[in-house]
């Protein structure tokens, strides 16, 4: 991949680093196909100035608006395409930029000082001095990013143990995963008519007030209708039947926004990753559920088959939630070997025993029987837990009527 392919996706990825060097580098990028690109990428940050990252779909989409009748469309789209696929880390992007910036300048003195050494023009030597001044300043604005996490205790306690987050309303959660920080990446997982939209709108009903009205919960859904699951998150919130609600609808919307519901967010047909990320940059949302998480297409997603290509979507999913500073709950369903069982374990995760668990932080399984128990009883087992350790299991009461789950 040619240096400029590099310089293509360090200016994609972050708006800074297209601010710092494109001045310096505009020279530098004589490609033809790559000189469209970066007018494309200089084109999108001036027209939407509140963006600091472009998404792929983004890029095509105002590249072909922009250049509908260019007839090599179709090849800049598939280099484009291709400098989106490349996974190289900054550090080693500022050392080719600092290479090319040196190698330019150098090039620029040369044939400022030839005439002296070849036609006996003297007095020009001075003039190289801006260009040494430029390489010096521009040099100047990299940022050695250090391999080494060097926190200090007070920090270290500050992300994972003391700093904000979010509680559960459930208790049995509080004390085995405990208060749910960014960058965590659980799971929860259940047979079909289990509970798991309940679950999570009777958890969401108790994490939306810990917000203020500039903070948000966003619930990405491709599966359940979103408007349904927004009905089930009033009957959580407000704590009561979806009757009651008919009857009160004037009072239950002013409750509902009285106690933060309007802070937790929906989105359907969330089938595209690219989608995902990109609502999630532009709202920077406070926590973000996917579900179902195993049905998300992203960039790539046909060159893996079965298990292995939920590997590769949880991976991305956990950089994620590690680039953007939130935590994230994915919802799946439980294979048919979990019907009718309490305890659901990893081995009983639809579609993925090892690929998909390995990117996980934690894992819920929502197990119910079916064999004429009280069918109001729900039981909660995390098989894995890399946050607390806690992994007791806990039987937990559910009101069908509405939907809240609460500690027995």
């Amino acid at each position: 991949m040619i240096p400029e392919c590099l310089l293509m996706r360090f200016f994609i990825r972050d708006k800074e680093n297209y601010i710092k060097y494109s001045v310096a580098l505009n020279s530098i990028i004589l490609d033809k196909e790559i000189a469209i690109i970066y007018k494309t990428i200089e084109k999108y940050y001036e027209t939407i100035p509140t963006h600091n990252y472009i998404s792929f779909d983004e890029f095509s989409n105002f590249f072909l608006l922009n250049n509908a009748i260019n007839k090599d469309k179709d090849i800049i789209l598939e280099m484009a395409k291709q400098i989106y696929d490349i996974d190289v880390s900054d550090s080693l992007i500022l050392e080719v930029i600092k290479n090319l910036i040196e190698k330019d300048t150098a090039n620029k003195i040369v044939q400022k000082l030839l005439p002296i050494l070849t036609e006996n023009k003297f007095g020009v030597l001075s003039s190289v001095d801006e260009d040494l001044k430029q390489y010096l300043t521009v040099i100047s604005k990299q940022e050695k990013i250090s391999p080494f996490e060097e926190s200090d205790v007070e920090d270290l306690l500050e992300t994972h143990v003391t700093g904000d987050g979010l509680n559960w309303r459930l208790e049995c959660l509080n004390e085995d995963i405990g208060v749910l920080r960014a960058g965590y990446l659980g799971h929860l997982f259940a047979r079909t008519d289990s509970g798991k939209t309940s679950f999570l709108c009777s958890e969401l009903s108790y994490m939306a007030p810990q917000l203020t009205d500039e903070q948000s919960i966003i619930w990405f859904g491709n599966e359940e209708n979103v408007g349904r699951i927004k009905l089930r998150l009033y009957s959580a919130l407000l704590n009561e039947p979806i009757d009651r609600i008919i009857d009160n609808k004037d009072r239950a919307k002013e409750m509902f926004i009285k106690k933060g519901g309007e802070r937790i967010k929906f989105v359907g047909q969330a089938t595209n990753l690219n989608l995902i990320r990109n609502i999630c940059f532009e709202y920077q949302p406070s926590l973000v559920i996917i579900d179902s998480g195993d049905k998300v297409s992203f960039s790539g997603d046909s060159k893996y088959e079965g298990t292995a290509r939920l590997g590769e979507l949880y991976w991305k999913y956990r950089q994620m939630v590690d680039e953007f500073g939130f935590p994230c709950i994915t919802v799946g369903q439980a294979s048919a070997d979990a019907a009718g069982k309490k305890w659901l374990e990893i081995d009983m995760l639809e579609n993925s025993k090892t690929s998909k668990p390995k990117e996980l932080d934690f894992i819920i399984g929502l197990g119910r029987t079916l064999d004429g128990e009280d069918d109001g009883l729900r039981y909660i087992n995390i098989p894995k837990n890399k946050l607390n350790g806690g992994n007791n299991k806990h039987t937990v009461k559910f009101n069908l009527k509405t939907g809240r789950f609460t500690d027995l």
